[in-house]
């Protein structure tokens, strides 16, 4: 069963993700390769969203680990991004989505000057968005992806249920290309054998 947020009304279900197929985890396995993948927003207090996804894989299962998203400036952006960075440690993959255009490569290459130090690539993403969440979602039907429990669970499974159709997807793309990223083997290998226990609410 998975979380309901009753106070927050939700948009229209779009035909990608189903609220029954996230189960809900209190812990990640250590051993797992991480990825933090950043889908860039636009301003200080409007336009898209800036959306850091830390995803997981153990066993051939995938974990939204954490979520962080704002609606910042250029200059608090990087700052998080590498506050967050250092919170995740140098053993976690940082992947940054490039925006098309010179300005796009402008600020890939600031990204890459403000986390020195750590494991960071940065890409073109190509195709729809849709297409893109593609093989994400498969792996959501066939119920192998879960959410660390956290506050942020309830708005993450709003946005990917009503995706296409809903005012925001920056979680959607984030969560693709973290999983993208995972599905091509990228990360700290995992070590330890035997399946997850889930606990699942």
């Amino acid at each position: 069963m998975c979380i309901r947020d009753r106070a927050t009304p939700r948009q229209p279900e779009g035909n990608k993700f189903k609220r029954e197929w996230f189960g809900i985890v209190d812990a990640v396995p250590k051993e797992a390769r991480r990825v933090r993948y950043w889908d860039n927003g636009g301003s200080d207090g409007s336009g898209d969203y800036t959306t850091g996804v830390l995803m997981a894989e153990f066993q051939e299962q995938y974990f939204v680990e954490d979520m962080v998203r704002g609606q910042w400036s250029d200059l608090a952006r990087e700052q998080i991004k590498r506050l967050t960075a250092e919170m995740d440690g140098p053993e976690v993959e940082i992947w940054n989505e490039q925006e098309p255009g010179s300005g796009g490569k402008d600020s890939a290459n600031a990204t890459k000057r403000n986390l020195a130090g750590f494991n960071v690539h940065t890409e073109i993403a190509s195709g729809s968005k849709e297409v893109r969440a593609g093989p994400f979602a498969a792996q959501c039907e066939a119920r192998n992806v879960f959410l660390k429990r956290a506050h942020w669970n309830a708005a993450y499974i709003n946005e990917l249920c009503a995706f296409p159709n809903g005012t925001n997807d920056d979680q959607v793309d984030g969560s693709s290309g973290a999983f993208g990223k995972l599905a091509l083997g990228v990360g700290r290998a995992a070590s330890a054998p035997g399946r997850v226990v889930q606990s699942v609410v």
